[in-house]
């Protein structure tokens, strides 16, 4: 087994973060939208094609006006990342010899479609994706 390293470099190679307006509408894939900081033109081919994992968001104050801080909800990859490595460190404890194409290859194979047609990884598909494929390999090799 060998060291990754999977940095935000990395990671959005294939991945990229989605938020949610409300923390009560996590479980509804449907209400995810492109994480706050890459909405717009500049960040289309940023997010075109990815794999997308649920980011967290904070509230933080945005600017001052008459009526005092007006505060705006952010998200970002600070939460992300640490996602896709844990579900890669779920996935390396079925299948230690999985690598991160092959995680990510998995990962692509376990999303699912939106309604703002966005990949969005069900984890819990992942797992069972890699449970599947690497006890399948187990098989063949103990019947040869």
């Amino acid at each position: 087994m060998t060291c990754e390293v999977i940095d935000s470099t990395r990671f959005g190679e294939n991945f990229f973060c989605c938020g949610t307006t409300f923390l009560n509408e996590s479980d509804d894939k449907h209400k995810y939208h492109i994480a706050s900081f890459a909405q717009g033109k500049p960040y289309e081919k940023l997010t075109k094609d990815k794999i997308n994992i649920l980011c967290s968001g904070r509230t933080m104050p945005e600017f001052c006006n008459e009526n005092g801080n007006k505060y705006e909800a952010v998200d970002c990859f600070s939460w992300t990342i640490p996602q896709c490595v844990g579900l890669y460190a779920l996935c390396l404890q079925i299948n230690p010899e999985l690598n991160f194409k092959q995680f990510t290859s998995q990962c692509m194979k376990s999303c699912e479609k939106n309604s703002n047609n966005m990949s969005i990884l069900n984890a819990e598909q992942l797992i069972k994706n890699v449970k599947q494929n690497y006890l399948g390999t187990q098989d063949k090799l103990c019947k040869s």
